[in-house]
């Protein structure tokens, strides 16, 4: 067969959707004409609809070697890496293209895709934006932008541009899942469940929309409806890793422990891949006997979580082991008074050799923890002595009840629009005649104003860590938190607190009830509605007058 026989006999086999006899073919014609492009192109996409992308990678990477002026190669080449889960070549790829052809709608599409996936959210949505000026009616293009704003945080912006998303194309199903997720962020449950309910309503087998809807249900407590979705997501797609793990939060919500702690392990596989360490030594779950044993504790997620259930650290000490805990930073002191064999080493520090290793908060699951056998012997960690007397020191003699009181947490977490407060909601509490100390460290700029006005005492520039902030709490009489780390420090403590719960608190404080059993020093007074702190305040200021 002369070549153009060839070439001809190949393009025919593609176009006819003989997919391996045209490789066959089209593998001849570049044995004969190893440097002709489209002949390369032609074979690499062939190999990608085959599922066999290293191959496609490598003759769509030989053809733009042997001509790098191929815009569609170089779109292609984009699809291949993506395809691999290389976001980071895929958006390098797909860039070439839009260079070499402004005009490749699908190539700019798909660099956005791919910076998204890198969770460079802020070039993603700068593509996005230029399509949308482009195709101002495409409603993938303004879906898009929307859900990268959404990202960025900025909420009202993403909302107006998913409505707008909505406007063109009212059948998608993401577009009513996306508007969910925004409405989600602005408290408006019942409405963000009406568009998730669209979405499965459009698409029955929408696994994403079932898992968010969950969470919605959980927001507002229906944690029956909870469930049932996430197990109908969980059916769809048995390798949903947030469903599994939004389950376990449901699950330990209700004080579910058994089924809540083991389906936590899916949390490696979701939100905490980042805190996932690899080891050649095996992770202990309660498996093996700890005596002679070293075990190395590393700590996950925030500095609550770390003081919460670091009470499990003495526990494999009296187990025998020889325990080797990394602490945070700001904790390292404070962890230090953890009772046991515990060597407590800095962040990222060598811990030497060790038998087993164990993530923090896998512990409750290694202990087989129930609402009935929490360890909650406290205190179980101490303030120095030493800096207790310098905090007395620097506080003076003793006018009336000390209090020490957090309204506010870090700004980045999750849910801090909900758990923290203003400073001027407290105003009223403000008004009994006590004395009132700041314990925590971190103060929004909105309240730094109301703050130098108001009786509260300010100790920010002497507290270092939370070795500080632990003497200066049992300086106190009684400690008044939202759900901060501050909230657990004093818990740990056994100091009396009255915590400031929203209607929507994360899983670790249960649902209803006032008593905590992680920490019985605490009253747990919680909104009845969320956002509304009236009654809560009213409830604190009725106990402590």
């Amino acid at each position: 067969m002369s070549p153009e026989h060839l070439l001809a006999h190949a393009q025919s086999l593609k176009n006819s959707r003989r997919i391996q006899e045209a490789i066959v073919a089209f593998e001849k014609l570049k044995g004969l004409y190893p440097k002709f492009p489209p002949i390369l192109n032609d074979l690499g996409i062939l190999y990608l609809e085959q599922g066999k992308l290293e191959s496609g990678v490598t003759v769509l990477e030989k053809s733009i070697q042997v001509d790098s002026s191929q815009a569609s190669t170089y779109y292609n080449l984009g699809r291949a890496y993506q395809m691999q889960g290389n976001f980071k070549k895929a958006a390098t790829a797909y860039n070439k293209a839009t260079k070499l052809q402004p005009q490749m709608v699908d190539a700019f599409f798909n660099e956005g895709l791919s910076l998204f996936h890198l969770e460079q959210f802020n070039e993603a949505s700068e593509i996005f934006e230029r399509l949308t000026k482009l195709h101002p009616n495409s409603a993938e293009a303004l879906n898009a932008l929307g859900i990268c704003l959404y990202h960025l945080k900025d909420y009202e912006e993403s909302l107006s541009i998913l409505k707008k998303a909505l406007l063109y194309n009212n059948l998608s199903p993401e577009i009513h899942n996306n508007i969910g997720l925004a409405l989600h962020k602005f408290n408006r449950f019942e409405e963000a469940i009406d568009y998730y309910s669209k979405a499965i309503l459009i698409n029955p087998q929408y696994a994403d929309a079932l898992s968010n809807r969950a969470l919605t249900y959980q927001a507002i407590q229906k944690t029956d409806d909870a469930l049932a979705d996430l197990d109908r997501c969980i059916a769809i797609n048995p390798q949903h890793t947030d469903a599994h793990w939004n389950k376990a939060l449901v699950h330990l919500l209700r004080g579910e422990y058994k089924e809540g702690w083991t389906g936590y392990e899916w949390r490696w596989q979701s939100y905490s891949k980042k805190w996932r360490r690899k080891f050649s030594q095996p992770t202990w779950l309660g498996q093996f006997p700890l005596k002679d044993k070293t075990i190395f504790v590393y700590p996950e997620q925030g500095l609550g979580d770390f003081i919460q259930f670091c009470r499990y650290v003495p526990m494999l000490s009296q187990a025998g082991a020889n325990v080797i805990l990394e602490a945070p930073k700001p904790l390292i002191d404070i962890a230090k008074t953890l009772e046991g064999n515990i060597k407590v080493i800095e962040p990222n520090g060598s811990p030497g050799k060790f038998d087993y290793q164990a993530p923090l908060l896998s512990l409750p699951l290694a202990f087989g923890t129930s609402l009935e056998s929490i360890p909650n012997k406290v205190p179980y960690l101490f303030a120095d002595k030493r800096k207790i007397e310098i905090w007395q020191t620097r506080l003076g003699d003793k006018t009336s009840l000390r209090v020490g009181i957090a309204w506010s947490g870090a700004a980045g977490q999750a849910n801090d629009h909900n758990r923290s407060m203003r400073l001027e909601a407290i105003l009223p509490l403000l008004e009994l005649p006590f004395e009132y100390h700041l314990l925590q460290k971190e103060v929004r700029e909105a309240d730094e104003d109301l703050l130098k006005k108001s009786k509260i005492r300010d100790h920010r520039s002497h507290i270092e860590d939370f070795s500080d902030t632990a003497a200066l709490i049992e300086s106190m009489d009684f400690v008044i938190s939202v759900d901060t780390s501050v909230a657990h420090l004093a818990g740990a403590l056994n100091k009396k607190m009255l915590v400031l719960l929203a209607f929507n608190a994360e899983y670790r404080w249960l649902l209803i009830r006032e008593d905590y059993p992680w920490y019985p020093s605490v009253t747990l007074l919680r909104q009845s509605k969320i956002g509304e702190w009236d009654k809560p305040l009213n409830k604190l200021i009725e106990i402590i007058k």
